[in-house]
């Protein structure tokens, strides 16, 4: 009887033994047959999509040549190609704007912008996304107060001007700070270069409302006009936007939807110094 058992398990563990070879092989097989079709099937599915040579792509501010390796480091390149999608990105980058959040060769989630630099000229300046907003005491030779955490975490826009240090020349800048709720980091509204328009939807400022503007304040303004329909907002600048962010004021004859109105941005925030929220700003 001792003899029967000891032959089935014997039986057995032969059993499990060949069925794990047999699992081995065929994975190693699987895996060569992956490893080999793999190049062969990405080939072909670039073969089928189009694509835009790098060299036709035209920046407005920015030549590609001088940032042709940079770009074949950060993107897949083929045949000194991209997918039209990874090109209109390259479109805006090279306008000197900020790209979309874009997926990077190393898996990496990111906006990339240029910024031209004292020691080594024009450089693509990547921000990682992040999972939430980090705030440190100081930015840029700004001390936060509590009330500007708060407005940043909550509103996505500090509220008010504040005198920084440029990291790239060491010169003093004044802007308004916000966040940039895709990637969750600062970004500004440089206020010493910002195009004050004379008027905002029809609504001409007067030089007070346009220094109040300039200094991060809501203002109220009456009998705005878009599309021949009259409102009221509470309108100010916002660095998250890189624009002027509209609150309307809820009246009888006030039923535009405040999501269609324009935000007229005159100027990009920078993001090199490291959408908008959707409760009112305080006033």
């Amino acid at each position: 009887m001792a003899r029967l058992f000891k032959s089935r398990t014997h039986l057995k563990r032969k059993k499990v033994q060949n069925y794990s070879r047999f699992h081995n092989h065929s994975l190693r097989v699987y895996q060569s047959i992956t490893a080999t079709l793999a190049p062969l099937v990405h080939r072909a599915h670039w073969s089928t999509t189009p694509r835009v040579n790098l060299n036709s792509i035209v920046g407005k501010r920015y030549q590609m040549d001088l940032f042709k390796n940079m770009i074949c480091d950060k993107f897949q390149v083929i045949n000194n190609s991209v997918d039209p999608q990874t090109a209109q990105q390259l479109e805006k980058l090279l306008a000197g704007k900020q790209t979309d959040v874009v997926i990077l060769n190393d898996g990496s989630t990111a906006k990339l912008v240029i910024l031209n630099t004292p020691d080594k000229g024009p450089r693509i300046h990547q921000m990682d996304v992040r999972a939430e907003l980090i705030l440190g005491k100081t930015y840029l030779g700004h001390t936060f107060t509590e009330q500007d955490k708060q407005y940043l975490h909550k509103y996505g826009d500090m509220g008010r001007t504040a005198q920084l240090i440029d990291p790239n020349g060491g010169q003093p800048l004044k802007a308004l700070i916000g966040v940039d709720q895709e990637t969750k980091r600062l970004r500004l509204l440089n206020i010493d270069t910002f195009r004050m328009p004379d008027e905002i939807l029809g609504k001409k400022l007067t030089p007070v409302q346009k220094l109040m503007l300039l200094e991060g304040k809501a203002l109220r303004l009456d009998n705005m006009d878009y599309k021949g329909t009259k409102f009221s907002t509470y309108t100010r600048l916002s660095a998250a936007k890189g624009g002027f962010k509209y609150n309307k004021i809820q009246t009888q004859q006030n039923n535009l939807p405040l999501a269609s109105l324009p935000s007229q941005v005159q100027s990009v925030s920078s993001p090199a110094l490291e959408p908008e929220a959707d409760a009112s700003f305080p006033i």
